[in-house]
Formats: structure tokens, C-alpha cells, sequence
């Protein structure tokens, strides 16, 4: 997978941007000319960029990936399996504020912002048995494959009261205060089985029965609700109107409640031979089904589990299920460019 590598690859980035931030807060701290003398002006317009690491992983959705690796990698050695899924331990993270200064040190920010992160899986399994007797003889042949892909997305719309120490050409500043958040989980997903029977007798009569069962599934699911967020920062002036930061965030967002809608695609195909008849017509049946509803987390109390949208009056897909609970929350750090304009204190 390409997350961990993206992971590394965004801390060299952010790094190198921190340095680069430094390097220049050195250079603006020697010059005082690139200070405002008459303070700082009311307004601001503050865009960042960074990334935020995800501490609960998605909340259900890592734990429905720790079972599903349980059930593909805690096998006899007989079953071949492979998996590859990692969890979502990142997001980009992408917010523009408007800042107003009530007085020097104090002000308030109005903002909204994405917050993004994706992670594909795919895992296999293969086995095989034979069972005898004296003049008997049945073989098991099954193989299943699946592939997911998950996405997430959160738009906050935000308030918070910031603290500004300024320091000459540096400002070091807090903030925090809370929003109302819209959550998105978009989940897409292919199913294939393919079950083969094979039975010989010693009179000479054998047979074959094969099932392919092949499934795509498209949701998603959506959740508001309350959030708050916080950060640390320090900014260096550029220019009397321009000033380049360097911050660490968080938000808090974990809630049940997610609904949505789905759409799964199916084809199921069965076959039948014997040595007297030779193979029989295909039974072959297709369809598609939408349902929609709440965002279910559903379990058998052992390794068969799935996450997946439907009516809360539809039956279980296995015996218990129970609303899942999504968890963006993030922390992480990011670069801001903040856009300085209006009458100065």
C-alpha cells in the first residue's frame, strides 16, 4: 500500500517546510522593518495546508479491519491467504480562516476547511480438502477475493477565539473554540467466491458442482454534528501585509448516527455435472439492490464481521449489530500563509 510511504513522504515535506519557515523567521526577526510599527492590521485571511494523524483510526472501520486480518492471517498453514490493508492513519488537511482582531492580542476566526483521507484493501483466500472413505472420495476446492476502497471527508464550519503574543517580527498565537462538522464515508467494494465440489465413487460414477457468486457494493454515508478544535502556533512577518506560519491542530469529531444509501450488484452462477450426464444448463441469476438507512456495524461474536448501510427493519446479516461509530478526530501540523489587511490598532 501506498500510505505508509505517503506518510514518510509527507514528513520530509513538512519538515523541509519547517526548516524553510525557520531560515526566513531568522531573517525577518534581524529586520524590523518588516514588522508593523503601528500594530497590526484588524483583518486577516489565513490558508493553510498540512497533515493530521488519525489516533482512533476511523473508530469501526479499523476495528472491522483488525478482524478481517484476523480471519485471513490466523489460519492453518493448509489455507493460503493474503492480506493487505492498511489502517487510515492519515489525512490531508486543507483550511482557510478570516480572522478579526478585536484588540491586539485577542481576535476571533471564522473558517471552514476539508479534511481528507482514503485507504484501499484487498485480501484472498484459498483452500482445499479431501475427504475419503473406503470407495469414496469428495474434494473441496473454495477461493474468495475481495477489494475495498474507503474515503472520508470532513467540512467543519468553525469559530474560535484566538490569543496572539506578538514578539517582534514573531507572533506566537493559540486558538480553539468549536463547529458544527459535515462527515462523509464513501465505500466501495467487490465480492467473489468461487465454492467447487468434486465427488468420485469406485463404480465408476463422479460428479461436479460449482457456485460463483460475484457482488460490487457502492455506498455511502453522511453525519453532522457538533465538533471542537484547538492549536499552537508561531508566524513569522514577511511583509507588512504577509506573514508565514507554522501550526499544530486538532479536531474532535466521533459520533454515531451515520446514514446513507447502497447499491449492490450480484451474479451468481451454478453449475452441474456427472459422468452420466455431462454438464447440465448453467443456472445463472443477476440483479441489483438499493436499501438505504443507517450506517450498521455487524459482528457474529467470532471473525464475521462487515460495516454496511441498511433499513433498520431488514434482518441481520449475521446474529448482533449495532450503530457504527466513525472517529475523524485528528492532530497533525500544518503550514499557513496568513494575508494581513484593514486599518491597523
Amino acid at each position: 500500500m501506498n500510505v505508509h510511504i505517503m506518510s514518510r513522504r509527507g514528513w520530509v515535506l513538512i519538515l523541509t517546510a519547517s526548516l524553510a519557515v525557520l531560515s526566513v523567521g531568522t531573517g525577518a526577526a534581524t529586520s524590523s522593518e518588516e514588522t508593523p510599527s503601528s500594530g497590526p492590521p484588524r483583518f486577516s485571511l489565513k490558508i493553510g495546508g498540512g497533515f493530521g494523524f488519525l489516533p482512533g483510526r476511523g473508530g469501526d472501520l479499523d476495528l472491522l479491519r483488525n478482524h478481517m486480518e484476523y480471519e485471513y492471517t490466523s489460519r492453518s498453514p493448509a489455507v493460503k491467504a493474503e492480506f493487505d490493508w492498511d489502517p487510515f492513519s492519515w489525512g490531508c488537511d486543507l483550511p482557510i480562516e478570516l480572522i478579526i482582531r478585536l484588540q491586539p492580542y485577542l481576535g476571533i476566526g471564522l473558517g471552514t476547511g476539508i479534511f481528507t483521507s482514503a485507504v484501499q484493501a484487498s485480501y484472498t483466500k484459498d483452500y482445499q480438502y479431501t475427504l475419503t472413505g473406503s470407495d469414496w472420495s469428495s474434494t473441496y476446492v473454495n477461493h474468495y477475493e475481495t477489494a475495498r476502497d474507503f474515503k472520508i471527508r470532513l467540512i467543519p464550519a468553525r469559530i474560535n477565539l484566538y490569543l496572539f503574543y506578538p514578539l517582534g517580527a514573531l507572533t506566537v498565537y493559540s486558538y480553539g473554540g468549536l463547529g458544527y462538522y459535515w462527515g462523509k464515508l464513501i465505500h466501495s467494494a467487490s465480492f467473489s467466491t468461487e465454492l467447487k465440489y468434486e465427488y468420485r465413487g469406485s463404480s465408476g460414477y463422479s460428479s461436479k458442482d460449482e457456485d460463483y457468486d460475484a457482488r460490487t457494493v457502492e455506498e455511502s454515508a453522511r453525519r453532522g454534528g457538533l465538533g471542537f478544535q484547538g492549536g499552537l502556533g508561531v508566524e513569522f512577518w514577511l511583509m507588512r501585509k504577509l506573514s508565514l506560519g507554522l501550526e499544530v491542530f486538532g479536531h474532535h469529531f466521533n459520533n454515531l448516527g451515520w446514514q446513507g444509501s447502497s447499491t449492490t450488484d450480484y451474479t451468481t452462477t451454478s453449475k452441474y455435472w456427472t459422468s452420466r450426464e455431462g454438464w447440465r444448463p448453467d443456472d445463472t441469476a443477476s440483479g441489483s439492490l438499493e436499501d438505504e438507512g443507517i450506517l450498521w456495524y455487524q459482528h457474529d461474536g467470532s471473525a464475521n464481521h462487515e460495516i454496511y448501510v441498511g433499513d433498520e427493519r431488514n434482518p441481520p446479516l449475521f446474529n448482533a449489530k449495532r450503530e457504527a461509530r466513525i472517529d475523524l478526530s485528528a492532530v497533525g501540523i500544518r503550514l499557513t500563509l496568513r494575508i494581513h489587511f484593514g486599518r491597523p490598532f
